[in-house]
């Protein structure tokens, strides 16, 4: 088996082996929901080969700029950890963390983020930091929201010229992911995080 960095190119097939493992029924690609992890460009990502080179195992990792206050920190994210059902068992997933943590430390990073509290994670000295919040649309939240605008809010309907305007507020949060108008835009244009689970 071969650890190694994903090529571009490869990513497709990454994509294919998360669809494998997590995909379900109407459920939209994963590479279309974490465009960070699987659009082509330079891949920070790793994964285990069998010597004909069958992608088998996989580890997203994906680069960001996390500003609060005046402070900018260098981040990575994990996500779409993933092996083929048939090569369960053998570790893969372990050492993968182990080549994206090193990756992590020869960038520069100040922080590794991953999702959940697998064993995986606890082993390699991962802890819980924050708290996740659910909210949920209903027929009853979203009359209330069709109610004439009022001084505080309105709603309307995106367009692309508010692009500069959405880029602008996220901008001014605190802490915050650092994001252009074009990053926006892709994540726009990605599906809702809701529809992996």
């Amino acid at each position: 088996m071969k650890i190694r960095l994903l090529y571009s190119n490869e990513l497709q097939q990454a994509a294919d082996l998360s669809d494998l493992v997590f995909g379900k029924p109407g459920q939209p690609s994963m590479g279309k929901s974490f465009p960070a992890l699987f659009h082509p460009g330079v891949s920070h990502s790793y994964g285990a080969f069998t010597d004909e080179g069958e992608l088998v195992a996989f580890m997203g990792l994906a680069p960001d700029v996390m500003r609060i206050g005046e402070a900018r920190l260098n981040v990575f994210s994990i996500g779409s950890v993933c092996t083929h059902p048939d090569f369960r068992g053998q570790n893969l997933a372990s050492t993968l963390l182990a080549e994206c943590m090193d990756h992590a430390r020869r960038s520069g990073a100040s922080l590794v983020f991953v999702s959940g509290g697998r064993s995986l994670y606890r082993r390699a000295g991962c802890y819980d930091f924050g708290r996740v919040h659910y909210a949920m649309l209903d027929s009853g939240s979203a009359a209330a929201l069709l109610q004439p605008d009022t001084e505080e809010w309105s709603i309307s309907p995106m367009r692309p010229e508010d692009t500069f305007g959405i880029s602008a507020i996220l901008s001014g949060a605190s802490p915050a992911y650092e994001q252009g108008p074009g990053q926006l835009l892709t994540l726009l244009g990605s599906s809702a995080i809701a529809t992996a689970r």
